[in-house]
């Protein structure tokens, strides 16, 4: 049995209630609207922009008032509340098997904080839903449609509702509920002509949400309230949902006609033409084919008279699939810009002035809007994080990306786990950390063939900041792996092939050559460098950890320094010894040590690897390489150095692009951060290393060599001491 029925009400009273965030153009918030609500949206509004063209396929003798609709009417935009309200009503008819199948009232008394319990606590099921604990037969106790939209927040001032049930999908209900015969040539409204009347015509509110539950395909339609947000693109969908061609449109709505209109699809760009309406209000249309089997995203990207980028969705994604993969209609998966970005690489490595592509703390900024004030990452789930075509990075081309990833205001201890955003979440960790710290760690990560990568926050709340320093190209000759471990010393532990595991802590002064060559797919001999995310956890007394190539003399460097109880982590870019090993020496007390590989070098590559070196010590009574920026006094905050890198510990004089340094700092008397940028560039929003007073702190630094040959650090605050280690350095 199949039913489309209509109800409008001219003059409601509309009441106050506490509205929802307001979501960025097209975004989807706890999963309204799914693909079938955008496509009754979509739908709606194209048939809105020019009702002419829609109603010329009406079958015969169904729309004898057509010629009603001749001009078009403007776009409903998107309410979240009515959104919510439409989609409970449809389960509340299917949940409950409504006697008359479809009904506009509720047929109970709806409990009156429904907006709160649905749909979290409750499915719509009449004991959770209703006073009475069951539907009525009682009407005088029924809610009534706009009663119900009040209670999910919705302003009603002058409101309907239309519903459809057993129809095949959104595509089927909407057109069921445009073709709907008619015995009437009447412009007014009536019982025929409801849906079709409610759908085009400017009354009954300029906001709209749209219901749809798959089981016995109910759809809902609310229209109420007034439109305060002035999107240009009100809304956009594809059809059907999974096929090898489908039909994409998106609306456009200004007082000028856009001066660009394309779609997205995985960082390819389209052009869209003007399918229905008007340049300036009016649908556009693209087909969208041959992408390749699986799972694809896309975004509407248009630009408006002035040429300002103007996107739906504003952040995230939109999925489209051949039928071989379950797409997400809506992901937080960004698209890189698909004009304007940087052409693929020629140079292996390309160092970058740092920039933030991840804040999730209230109120954060980021390169390019996206990705920030996201809010905190909870334990146990995972950001998928899009790179490509974002703070200096191309759209293709890109085999890893370097980053820094700092974790803020955790409030539980926990680890982070960075790795490619098409791979399985490995068993590593690239930062520890503990409630209410502050925690860095520089991370070399493979992109994903999806353009992304990925970070997992394993227990509480943490927020989460990432920072772009440079990226490796297709010809790199780095090896970007999903991180694997190779040594975890605690006892019962595993490692990725059962070699140099729950050996027992390090104890002072002993030193531990970790077999490297042949391991988690890293060759057995040319191997140059390796790159490892190394952590100690559970000293027992202060000290530090030093690493190096195991067949060279043990420098007078660290590379994690600690504090008992303290779980450490760094990055370590090591040269690998002749022996195919590096050496790991532990100055005091007993530790633990993990270590995860991340990727590796040839032994001819465009990184040249250095048995480390200390390029700047501003502790009294230090020393440095050859005696320069040693014992200079602590950083004050506010304040910056300008530290010569080249021809210093086997940094040539000319022809690098890049050097790889291990930054500490000691003694910090505030709260702070320290920031590392090329020497002659502008100070870069984005950080290397955040600390605490008394804390000290190290990280690995890739940075980009500016003028003079000199890498610039700034602090933010307080004085601290600085200690920075050359590991290796990256040809022009």
């Amino acid at each position: 049995m199949r039913r489309v029925v209509s109800f409008a009400c001219l003059c409601c009273i509309a009441l106050l209630f506490p509205s929802a965030r307001v979501m960025a153009e097209g975004e989807a918030v706890n999963g309204y609207p799914n693909w079938s609500e955008r496509v009754l949206l979509e739908w709606m509004n194209r048939a809105r922009s020019d009702p002419q063209a829609d109603l010329a396929a009406c079958p015969a003798g169904n729309c004898k008032e057509s010629a009603c609709y001749l001009s078009a009417a403007t776009p409903r935009h998107i309410d979240f509340n009515l959104q919510r309200s439409a989609r409970f009503h449809g389960d509340h008819m299917r949940i409950n098997s409504y006697p008359d199948f479809i009904d506009h009232y509720s047929e109970c008394t709806l409990v009156a904080n429904i907006a709160a319990l649905y749909p979290n606590s409750c499915s719509g099921a009449a004991s959770c839903s209703c006073t009475q604990g069951t539907l009525s037969s009682d009407t005088n106790v029924w809610t009534d449609p706009f009663s119900r939209m009040q209670l999910f927040g919705a302003s009603v001032n002058g409101a309907g509702e239309i519903i459809a049930a057993g129809y095949s999908g959104p595509n089927a209900s909407f057109y069921a509920w445009l073709y709907e015969p008619t015995s009437s040539t009447s412009c007014t409204f009536s019982d025929e002509n409801g849906h079709r009347f409610l759908l085009l015509t400017d009354g009954y509110g300029a906001a709209a949400g749209a219901g749809y539950t798959s089981t016995q395909d109910f759809a809902v339609m609310d229209f109420a309230g007034t439109a305060s947000d002035g999107y240009k693109i009100p809304s956009g969908s594809h059809y059907p949902r999974q096929a090898a061609t489908v039909d994409a449109w998106a609306n456009w709505y200004d007082t000028a006609a856009p001066s660009s209109a394309k779609i997205n699809v995985d960082g390819v760009c389209s052009n869209m033409t003007l399918g229905r309406g008007s340049s300036t209000n009016g649908a556009w249309h693209a087909s969208v084919g041959g992408v390749g089997s699986g799972c694809h995203r896309y975004q509407f990207a248009f630009k408006d008279s002035a040429g300002n980028s103007v996107l739906y969705p504003t952040a995230g994604s939109l999925g489209i699939g051949d039928g071989s993969a379950t797409c997400p209609d809506w992901s937080t998966a960004a698209l890189p810009s698909c004009d304007s970005t940087p052409p693929p690489p020629t140079n292996p490595f390309v160092a970058l002035n740092p920039a933030r592509l991840l804040d999730t703390r209230g109120g954060a900024q980021t390169i390019d809007g996206q990705f920030a004030g996201t809010g905190a990452l909870n334990g146990g789930n995972q950001l998928d994080l899009a790179v490509l075509g974002r703070g200096g990075l191309p759209a293709a081309g890109v085999v890893a990306v370097a980053l820094n990833v700092t974790v803020t205001g955790p409030n539980a201890a926990g680890f982070v786990t960075v790795w490619p955003g098409d791979a399985t979440r490995p068993l590593a960790s690239n930062l520890n950390f503990t409630p209410g710290t502050t925690a860095p760690n520089l991370v070399i990560v493979k992109v994903g063939a999806n353009g992304l990568v990925s970070l997992f926050n394993s227990a509480g709340r943490t927020d989460v900041i990432a920072d772009v320093v440079g990226y490796f190209g297709t010809t790199s000759t780095l090896a970007a792996m999903t991180p694997a471990r190779l040594l975890d010393t605690r006892a019962g532990a595993g490692t990725i092939d059962g070699q140099f595991q729950g050996g027992g802590a390090m104890t002072a002064g002993s030193r531990l050559d970790l077999g490297v060559a042949g391991r988690a797919g890293m060759p057995a001999s040319g191997l140059g460098a390796t790159i490892l995310n190394v952590t100690v956890t559970g000293p027992t007394a202060p000290g530090y950890l030093t690493v190096w190539p195991s067949t060279s003399a043990q420098p007078p460097t660290s590379n994690l320094n600690f504090v008992p109880g303290l779980t450490v982590p760094n990055l370590v870019i090591s040269k690998v010894g002749t022996d195919g090993k590096i050496a790991l020496f532990n100055s005091a007390g007993r530790t633990d040590v993990v270590a995860d590989a991340q990727g590796w070098f040839p032994a001819s590559s465009e990184l040249t690897a250095l048995v480390p070196a200390r390029l700047m010590d501003t502790r009294a009574g230090t020393t440095t390489v050859d005696g320069t920026f040693a014992g200079k006094g602590a950083l004050t905050g506010g304040g910056s150095v300008d530290l010569t890198v080249l021809n210093r510990g086997g940094v040539p004089a000319s022809g690098v692009g890049a050097v790889a340094l291990n930054v500490t700092v000691a003694g910090a008397t505030a709260a702070g951060f320290v920031t590392a940028w090329p020497t002659g560039s502008a100070r870069p929003l984005a950080s290397n290393l955040n600390f605490t007073p008394g804390q000290t702190v190290p990280n690995m630094v890739i940075a980009q060599v500016g003028s003079g040959g000199k890498v610039s650090l700034f602090n933010s605050a307080g004085s601290t001491q600085l200690v920075v280690d050359v590991v290796g350095w990256f040809a022009q």
